[in-house]
């Protein structure tokens, strides 16, 4: 007998034995799969002072006081207790041996370490074991197990009883919380993940029963060998396990551990609970995962034996997937952990500011945090209909069920793209971290300040920005004191406001006349610098967000290296009270100088206070140069082409949040002749557009593309009518040397589906010499088509005038080329004409975020969508995944696809799907594929690009609201990419001009598509033309679907702007 640790004189717990007995007897039971029978009043109560609720602060939420075991990762930590009998103890027939006790430590973490060998191969999962009741993790290979001393025996009664003898072990060994055994397990749960720094606990009990020799040998007297309630907070199993003997011990943990974290058994009988298994509908674990395999004894593909059902062996799918054990991407990390933190990021509350070097910290209402974003729990029916993670904290902790055991380990900051360097974390409170960071000293001018966090399985967050402006003294006020600028884009600031009195006025600052600069008085606090071309690029300049008003001076040298020869290239002022800003077109090796002055309006003398314009003495200059080069190419254009009936409207939207883009777009004919060139102003995310019919520069019957360059990075959309047809699609940021084109026609479906391409050569200055081959579906080429292109020329091809084509023919081609190129597909489907851009490449995962099968009033709302395999050699074996609007799986669909072939789906032929059906899919391959979808509205047919990937920024450009008579209107579309978190998004809505008119927040679900009918958004005005900048916390794809008149388009959304720099 080991030494007596906790003792009722044997009178007083013999009657409280009894009354606790017939408290136990009269209280009704809970019956549950997971454990049969429990009362009522062991269930968990609310204890004071303790956390049993709420998230943190932004959302993220680490486990709470009562959520001990939610799914199966990371570290566990494990109170083992073997409860001794002591000599009061009617009967005293059990007494642990040393070596009963060491086989109990060697079974038990046996036990323990095959869920470690189970687990997914990058999933972190770790048990510490307290087996001498000090809360901290023993030495499981050497420590020997200290039993708890109770006086009673526990293997004589009925399993059911084990709430009394359960507790009054805790509360000998000082855990008393509340009045039940769990409340007490709680509590030693709670101190062993603090003393251990564990994610999760348990307390597994071990009852002697090597003397139990009654009519249920090793068992209680029920004959249950083991018990457990979902989740936890303890579980208890006999050292015999019945009849089993001993050595099944390791089985049983593994059982109970499965038990713990949210898995149902799968045995129909009572032999490791009283009921068994009740139904295959019913839900377990943090998922929510049914039990389709209660009662099953040998499921096809599974393992044989299985854990859940035979009490040994493996465990097969629906167990792991009930622990918590589902991982989408296959990378190794479950799904629960397998998520982005998130991170906050106030821009600097000074900005353009003199600060430098720039501290970002906590005040105010400036936040810096970091903080994971917790997968939600999968709702459920309540107990005991369903016993999922959701049913046994709804009404217990009803703000946080969605937890996580990621935790934020860095915050890292950079400037400029440099190298990333870690920022000071403070904060105690485990579901978010706040950082701050103070920057070396900065260059003048725009800097980029970028953040990330990294959880604890290596995963950052989307990266987060602010542009700040930083004003240098004014080092350059004096032409010698000029600044040398090396190369473009240049941005820089000055505190104008600095420059010492003696220099404010200096006389050999030349004075700029000309046709745009005629003021004849000379500005003060004038600043220089100077720049040596390198390339005869047209060049811009500007002083957008200085806060004063300026004069913008551009001077050639003329060989003497000085200003007073210089000659004036290029002068604007501040005379409209518009920022200022030039363009020219500089010589490659010429300098040249650029003087930036204050715009004076006073009177008089040139001497003393009154030259200066009233109210400025200085301030912030904001200067930047660049070459005019970020680009975008439409490749099919019309004006009054092929009898009148083809023309093309377009639309440019800059993206740049903060600075007005200077474009410049030129017009190129089927031969690459300059048949027109414009120029405009865009301002912050504004949307422009132009009606080629309405430009007087472009001859009628003109055919070609358009070349844009840009300051700023911009999107392009092109939208050709073609006859009553109206089709829209993107412009290119860039070519290539190989395009794919996926879904074509020539005389096929009873001669009604045809088709047209277009390519347009984006080489400058050389002919692309090109190869068309085209592809049936079962990727046999069957015929090339070989031509040139002149530089930035576009020529189109109409599928029914090439001969070789055979009639009937569905197919796909491929372009390739010694120059860069881009092309478009133009199907014909009847009278409906659409448009789609080809791609670049494939990818082995691709989303179509717009499909629709028989839906809304009359079912006339469907959609078919194409499939290329672009691997020349490799068959496709690709996965089509049906996700409706609230994101969930309805169809599954796996099929092969032939090298090069192409393969369309018509969703009123898939079966699984129901009518009614609006959603999207996820296409993956293990091959390169891309694809196309085509939706059809009611008589209406529009196609769009297949995303291969999505961002937390996306931008629709062309967009309207009961515009031009109230015909123009739109929709459009948005999928979440995570297959594991809700997108919380903001949807802006930017008019023509940038004006923001409205501003909308929304959540959807994890790989669901939302659509959204402007007509129906009542924050905007009728008449309003504009585009959409979506912003998300998870990546997202957009597609924009313009109604203009009786006619739909649509167009895949962006996710950033050319950008060329």
């Amino acid at each position: 007998m080991n030494t007596q640790v906790f003792f009722h004189p044997g009178a007083f717990w013999r009657v409280l034995s009894v009354m606790l007995m017939l408290v136990l007897i009269l209280t009704p039971f809970e019956m549950t799969e997971a454990n049969a029978l429990i009362a009522s009043s062991f269930q968990p109560v609310n204890s004071e002072n303790q956390e049993i609720g709420g998230q943190g602060e932004e959302g993220s939420s680490y486990p709470v006081y009562r959520q001990t075991s939610a799914f199966l990762a990371g570290r566990v930590a494990v109170g083992v207790v073997a409860i001794e009998s002591s000599t009061v103890s009617i009967p005293n027939q059990e007494n642990w041996t040393s070596g009963e006790l060491q086989k109990v430590r060697d079974e038990v973490w046996t036990g323990l370490q095959k869920w470690v060998s189970w687990k997914p191969a990058n999933t972190p999962l770790e048990f510490v074991v307290d087996i001498t009741r000090d809360g901290m993790a023993d030495n499981m290979a050497s420590d020997s197990i200290l039993p708890i001393q109770i006086a009673d025996e526990p293997i004589v009664y009925d399993s059911g009883t084990y709430g009394i003898w359960t507790r009054t072990a805790l509360v000998a060994m000082g855990y008393s919380a509340g009045s039940s055994a769990d409340d007490a397990a709680y509590q030693y749960a709670a101190a062993l993940r603090a003393a251990n720094n564990a994610d999760w606990a348990f307390v597994l009990f071990v009852i002697d029963s090597s003397n139990d020799n009654d009519t249920t040998p090793g068992a209680f007297t029920d004959g249950v060998y083991l018990r457990a309630r979902t989740f936890g907070p303890l579980a208890v199993m006999t050292y015999n396990n019945g009849t089993r003997g001993a050595d099944n011990m390791e089985w049983t943990t593994a059982q109970l551990v499965a038990r713990m974290f949210g898995a149902g058994f799968q045995y129909l009988d009572p032999v490791f609970e009283p009921l068994g298994c009740s139904s295959t509908t019913k839900k377990f674990g943090y998922w929510g995962i049914a039990n389709a395999y209660c009662g099953v004894a040998a499921p096809s593909g599974e393992p044989n034996p299985r854990l859940m059902y035979h009490g040994n062996g493996n465990p097969d799918s629906t167990t792991l997937r009930q622990v918590g054990w589902i991982d989408t991407d296959s990378d190794g990390i479950i799904d629960l952990l397998d998520n982005r933190p998130s991170i906050l990021f106030s821009p600097y509350p000074i900005n353009p500011t003199i600060d430098n070097p720039l501290t970002y910290s906590e005040a105010g209402t400036r936040k810096y945090r970091a903080f994971e974003t917790p997968v939600s729990s999968a709702t459920c029916l309540t107990r005991p209909t369903d016993e999922c993670f959701y049913s046994y904290y709804y009404d217990i902790t009803p703000d946080n069920l969605a937890v996580t055991i990621n935790k934020i380990q860095s915050v890292e900051y950079r400037i400029d793209g440099g190298a990333w360097n870690n920022a000071t974390l403070t904060g105690s409170d485990p579901d978010y971290k706040i950082y701050s960071f103070t920057t070396p000293t900065l260059t003048g001018g725009k800097r980029k300040i970028e953040v990330r966090a990294q959880n604890s399985v290596g995963a950052y967050s989307f990266t987060r920005s602010n542009l700040v402006t930083i004003a240098d003294p004014p080092l350059n006020d004096l032409f010698d004191n000029r600044i040398i600028i090396n190369s473009l884009p240049y941005d820089h600031a000055v505190d104008t406001a600095a420059i010492p009195i003696e220099n404010e006025d200096d006389p050999s600052d030349p004075l700029p006349l000309s046709s745009t600069c005629t003021n004849t008085r000379k500005g003060k606090r004038s600043v220089w610098y100077q720049y040596t071309s390198t390339s005869d690029k047209e060049i811009y300049l500007d002083t957008f967000g200085t806060d004063y008003t300026t004069v913008l001076s551009v001077w050639r040298d003329t060989g003497s290296n000085s200003i007073d020869d210089a000659e004036l290239v290029i002068c604007a002022d501040s005379s409209t009270n518009d920022h200022v800003n030039v363009s020219f077109t500089p010589t490659a090796g010429m300098t040249y100088y650029f003087m930036i002055s204050e715009f004076n309006t006073a009177s008089g003398s040139m001497e003393g206070a009154q030259d200066d314009v009233s109210g400025q003495g200085g301030g912030t200059l904001i200067f930047q140069v660049s070459e005019i080069k970020n680009p975008a190419y439409l490749p099919m254009l019309f004006k009054n082409a092929f009898g009148g009936n083809y023309n093309s409207a377009f639309y440019v939207q800059n993206v740049s949040s903060t600075t007005p883009t200077k474009v410049n777009i030129k017009f190129y004919d089927t031969d690459g002749n300059l048949s027109c060139s414009i120029s405009e102003m865009i301002a912050p995310l504004a949307s422009q557009g132009w009606w080629l019919p309405s430009m007087g520069c472009l001859p009628a019957s003109w055919v070609g593309g358009a070349y844009i360059t840009s300051v700023q990075p911009i999107i392009a959309v092109g939208r050709p009518h073609i006859a009553s047809e109206v089709m829209t699609y993107t412009g290119f940021s860039t070519g290539a040397k190989e395009m794919y084109l996926p879904m074509l026609f020539k005389n096929a479906f009873g001669g009604a589906y045809k088709s047209a391409f277009y390519v347009q050569n984006v080489d400058p200055t050389n002919i692309a010499n090109i190869s068309v081959e085209f592809y049936d579906q079962n990727g046999v080429s069957i015929y090339t088509v070989n031509d040139t292109i002149n530089p930035l020329a576009s020529k189109g091809w109409w599928l029914p005038s090439l001969s070789s084509l055979p009639d009937n023919w569905v197919g796909s081609a491929v372009v390739r080329s010694n120059r860069d190129i881009v092309t478009v597909g133009r199907p014909h489907a009847g009278s409906e004409v659409m448009t789609y851009n080809g791609f670049i490449s494939g990818n082995t995962t691709s989303y179509l975020p717009m499909l629709f099968k028989n839906a809304f009033t009359g079912g006339t709302y469907k959609s078919a969508f194409y499939i290329q395999n672009v691997d020349d050699w490799n068959s496709a074996n690709v996965t089509i995944r049906y996700y409706n609007d609230a994101g969930t799986l309805n169809c599954t669909i796996i099929e092969t696809i032939a090298p090069m072939a192409s393969r369309g789906y018509w969703l009123p032929s898939v079966g699984c799907l129901p009518d009614g059906w609006i959603g999207g899919v996820e296409v993956t391959s293990n091959r390169s594929v891309v694809l196309v979808g085509r939706p059809h509205i009611d008589t209406q047919i529009t196609t769009y690009n297949g995303f291969s990937d999505g961002s937390t920024v996306s931008f629709v450009p062309m967009l309207f609201k009961n515009a031009f008579g109230g015909t123009y209107k739109s929709a459009f579309y948005i999928q979440n990419l995570s297959s594991t978190a809700s997108a919380n998004i903001t949807i802006k809505y930017y008019n023509n001009l940038g004006t923001l008119g409205c501003s909308v927040t929304d959540t959807i679900p994890r790989l669901a598509s939302k659509g959204y009918w402007l007509p129906s958004v009542t924050c905007l005005l009728n008449g309003w033309v504009g585009g959409v900048v979506i912003t998300s916390n998870e990546p997202i794809v957009t597609v924009g679907r313009p109604h203009i008149g009786t006619q739909v388009t649509t167009y895949a959304g962006f996710s950033s702007g050319s950008e060329n720099p």
